[in-house]
This record gives C-alpha cells, sequence and structure tokens, in this order.
C-alpha cells in the first residue's frame, strides 16, 4: 500500500496541472462517498439501538 502511495505521489508531481486537478477532483468525490457512508452506517446503527435490533 505504501508502494502504491509512493507511486501515485510520483505520478502526481509529473502530472500536468489538468491532469493533476483531474486527479484530485476523484479523490475529492471518493473521500465525500466515504463521509456519506461513514454517516449512514451511524444512523442506521443509532436506529438498530433505538429499536433494540
Amino acid at each position: 500500500m505504501l508502494q502504491q502511495q509512493k507511486v501515485e505521489q510520483e505520478r502526481m508531481l509529473q502530472a500536468t496541472p489538468e491532469e493533476a486537478e483531474k486527479k484530485k477532483d476523484k479523490l475529492d468525490y471518493v473521500v465525500r462517498l466515504q463521509t456519506e457512508l461513514a454517516e449512514s452506517s451511524t444512523r442506521i446503527q443509532a436506529i438498530k439501538r433505538m429499536y433494540g435490533e
């Protein structure tokens, strides 16, 4: 995993500004989805506790 991150960092350093911006937009999108998933999971757990499941 660490090696993959190093490869990605190197690729970003060599990328054109447009490529870097596109990659950043994709990463922002993934982070937003992960955040929404975590929030939904938290709400589901709270509802389960409320109804004793």
